[in-house]
């Protein structure tokens, strides 16, 4: 469909990010697919990953408003420019805006949650681990590689209760076991974090 061409050609002008960029809207579309199947509409699942994190780039970014927030506030216009299909906007909107872990999704919106929970997912395991290092220095969530550390061992004590489907909660304990061996390993090697 040439709405998808145009919002992935819009991301990669907009999107250069290690931890926010294509690769993580793609996953993110996958896993909310997975857990949704066919009771969400895949269109919807679809532009909800791509512009979900909008908010989050250089372009849209807006001082003292949360990324899900002012991706909520530019992807209306950016799809109504672009062709997307007008009766599905709203959900797409309603999806992006209950998408972090520390918001809740619309509960009778079937693509919210499972969409939330395909988020918070890409938080935890080895993909959650990557994210994160990737982005100390660059970003005000981990400034330093400790407080790299840190983000880890909260995220992995935490994250796995934000999700809501017991399938997401399956895939939430094994990521979860996988942030808990690389933290115990990373404990040892330096000597209980002291030379990180």
């Amino acid at each position: 469909m040439i709405y998808r061409d145009k919002i992935q050609q819009r991301i990669e002008e907009i999107g250069g990010h290690p931890s926010w960029g294509l690769a993580h809207c793609q996953r993110v579309y996958e896993l909310a697919m997975r857990l949704g199947g066919s009771r969400v509409d895949e269109e919807v699942i679809y532009t909800a990953a791509m512009t979900h994190d909008f908010g989050a780039y250089p372009e849209y970014r807006a001082a003292g408003v949360d990324h899900a927030v002012r991706s909520t506030q530019v992807v209306r216009p950016f799809l109504e420019e672009i062709g997307f299909p007008a009766n599905k906007i709203g959900d797409v909107i309603q999806t992006i805006a209950g998408h972090m872990f520390y918001d809740h999704p619309n509960p009778e919106l079937c693509e919210a949650v499972v969409f939330h929970d395909a988020d918070v997912l890409d938080f935890l395991g080895v993909i959650g681990i990557t994210r994160i290092l990737a982005i100390v220095g660059i970003d005000d969530w981990t400034p330093t590689l400790p407080d790299a550390v840190k983000l880890i061992e909260q995220f992995s004590d935490t994250l796995g209760d934000k999700v809501i489907t017991e399938q997401a909660r399956a895939i939430a304990r094994s990521r979860t076991q996988e942030m808990k061996e690389f933290l115990a390993a990373l404990r040892d090697e330096t000597l209980d974090f002291q030379y990180i």
